[in-house]
């Protein structure tokens, strides 16, 4: 009963943002409802068969080019992105509770003699939707893909029939492996939560074991489609692990993939059920206390609230002090961001570097080969966004500290330029390896682009924090609640790339030497740099 009102709040709250007022009962009220679920519905769809056609008409293409088969990658791209995510919940799970408690929850049930396997399997089954939800679509989107390419190919014809069975053969298959795998992840958190000496030591080797398993699947499943030669030792074990999602997408045995996925299932959740007889509440609750703090943060969109307290949690009492540092003057400034980073570093943070690395091969590979405008302009777009936010995030951290930012015996030029010099010389790593990995699949990259990426970086990183800093005010700031760039630092920074662009094409258009280019780059660059630099600092003075 108290799971359910939760599970309702929650689904109300969805229902809300789109304007449906689960309250009025009406039957106006309730074909608006079923227009939302319609109107989805078919978006949903629309989307899955865009992503689909662009499996299947170009990705495979492109792949054919370098001698690669879609249909051979399928299997090991699904497979290593359940073990990657089976691996990384796990690891959460040997940290903290898979079992999150709000306040209420504490109060009713952790301190009464409720069945603690009822328990575990109501939240269990609750909270697996929601994990499941973008596995099943792209099982779905995956499965329409192969069937365009098989109608491409003459073997089958478009048909509803095709297309349901094209979707629910995947999935069929997917369900219950992902229901025995995520069933595995509670497995691990709840006998975590039994825990004494050995169980604690148990939980660090499990985490350290996970890691490297995690380099070790990501490594062979790249290594096997790549360079198949040098990996074919692996590839007995490969063919093992891939072989439920050959099964499911390509023509494997199917009935044999369905019982394998549902014994792991049967298997997991007897598991599960057995050892959850014992599961302490009491510090489940005490764990995932700070939870419903999350949850309202995220619904109201306070991001920084989110990341705060993800913060708090990860520097707690278990860090010992950092050591003092040599540094002298405003270099404390770039020593307290290393700290911070090393202090913060997340999966999910190193995520977002690693989005900007793949978002710039893919800009390489749509602007050289497949030559498309649009799309490269949107992804160059999104790669700006991505940039600006992660090379002005400690300066807006800092900003979050104002009161202490401002008494600093430093100039605000010498502030800006510390907090920003990490996060750029990253960045400007990060997009130089991504052009050389570019160069190494053959694509020709020119040296006037490769010259412009500091100055587009630095570019973008000074119009964020001019931004910034434009829409801030000394209230706003004392609260702790600095504003994120928008559409006037977005704007600017497509001007930083603008501008490198405009300066190559006019070398290609006639003929020029690339080392002319080169200089017209470095000269426009450093005088956009400064100037914006300038503008920051003036605003930066504005504010105090």
């Amino acid at each position: 009963m108290i799971r359910s009102k939760q599970v309702t709040s929650s689904i109300n709250y969805w229902l809300a943002i789109v304007g449906y007022n689960s309250h009025d009962r009406s039957a106006l009220t309730l074909a608006y409802l079923l227009y939302v679920v319609a109107f989805f519905s078919v978006w949903t769809l629309a989307v899955m068969f865009l992503v689909s056609d662009l499996m299947a008409n170009t990705i495979s293409q492109l792949l054919a080019s370098q001698g690669i088969a879609f249909t051979d990658i399928v299997p090991i791209f699904g497979t290593l992105l359940l073990v990657l995510w089976s691996l990384y919940s796990i690891y959460k799970a040997s940290n903290r509770s898979p079992i999150v408690f709000s306040e209420d929850d504490a109060h009713l049930l952790c301190q009464t003699p409720a069945n603690r396997r009822f328990v575990t399997l109501t939240w269990f089954f609750s909270e697996w939707p929601s994990s499941v939800l973008l596995f099943l679509a792209v099982a779905a989107t995956i499965g329409f893909a192969l069937l365009e390419l098989d109608i491409n190919n003459g073997i089958r014809v478009m048909s509803v029939g095709h297309l349901t069975i094209a979707a629910l053969e995947p999935l069929s298959i997917i369900i219950p492996l992902h229901l025995g795998l995520y069933a595995v992840v509670w497995v691990v958190g709840v006998y975590r939560l039994q825990r004494d000496a050995k169980r604690i030591k148990a939980m660090r080797t499990l985490r350290i074991l996970a890691l490297i398993l995690a380099a070790t699947m990501f490594v062979v499943a790249l290594g096997s489609i790549l360079l198949p030669s040098f990996f074919s030792i692996f590839q007995p074990v490969l063919s093992f692990l891939t072989f439920p999602l050959d099964a499911a997408f390509l023509e494997g045995v199917w009935g044999l993939g369905l019982a394998v996925s549902i014994g792991l299932m049967t298997t997991s959740l007897a598991v599960l059920w057995q050892i959850s007889d014992n599961l302490n509440l009491s510090r489940a609750a005490h764990e995932t206390r700070s939870s419903q703090a999350h949850r309202v943060a995220f619904r109201i969109g306070d991001f920084d609230r989110i990341r705060e307290l993800n913060d708090r949690e990860r520097l707690g009492s278990t860090h010992v002090p950092s050591r003092i540092p040599t540094f002298p003057g405003v270099w404390m400034v770039t020593w307290k961001d290393v700290v911070q980073s090393l202090r913060t570093l997340t999966i999910s943070r190193l995520w977002s570097w690693l989005v900007i690395l793949i978002l710039t091969i893919s800009g390489t590979v749509v602007g050289v080969i497949l030559k498309d405008s649009a799309s490269l302009f949107v992804l160059i777009v999104y790669w700006t966004l991505l940039v600006g936010q992660q090379t002005s995030s400690r300066f807006k951290k800092d900003l979050g500290n104002w009161w202490l930012v401002n008494s600093l015996p430093q100039s605000a030029r010498r502030i800006i330029l510390h907090d920003v010099v990490r996060p750029v010389f990253a960045t400007i790593a990060i997009t130089w390896i991504a052009l050389w990995t570019s160069s190494l699949l053959g694509l020709s990259i020119s040296p006037i682009i490769v010259c412009s990426v500091p100055f587009a970086v630095i570019g973008i990183s000074f119009s964020s924090i001019f931004d910034m800093l434009r829409q801030s005010n000394v209230s706003m700031l004392l609260v702790g609640r600095p504003t994120d760039f928008g559409l006037v630092g977005l704007v600017f920074g497509m001007f930083c790339i603008a501008i490198p662009a405009a300066i190559y094409f006019m070398i290609e258009h006639y003929s020029l030497s690339p080392i002319a280019g080169m200089l017209a780059i470095v000269l426009a660059g450093v005088s956009l740099a400064v100037s914006l630099l300038r503008l920051s600092e003036r605003q930066f003075r504005r504010v105090g």
